[in-house]
């Protein structure tokens, strides 16, 4: 039987507790939701489509929430606000390293 192995370095990544997965996915979105109940009657009444309230939400909550998570994150990993310190994958990639390896091994 021909087994897969994908062979992937790197030299620290923490799994993150599922509480706070679902913490990080569900706090925006419920930013979002009531930034867009609030803003909704006051963008109808100034006679702009609803749709614009969305834009408003990832402007003026999506945007700067994300911010603050990532350099949070990075002040608590790296003990300073760089992002690029933080995302383990920011490097550019050697051509040869575009190609996924597989290797067979059979039983």
């Amino acid at each position: 039987m021909n087994k897969m192995v994908f062979t992937v370095t790197k030299d620290h990544i923490d799994q993150m507790t599922i509480g706070k997965s679902i913490f990080l996915h569900l706090f925006p979105i419920l930013l979002i939701l009531m930034f867009d109940i609030l803003a909704a009657p006051i963008v109808e009444a100034l006679g702009f489509p609803l749709l614009l309230t969305l834009i408003l939400a990832d402007l003026l909550i999506l945007i700067p929430i994300e911010l603050a998570i990532l350099l949070y994150m990075s002040k608590k990993e790296t003990n300073n606000f760089n992002i690029k310190g933080l995302i383990p994958y920011f490097k550019p990639l050697p051509p040869k390293t575009f190609l996924v390896q597989i290797q067979y091994k059979e039983d």
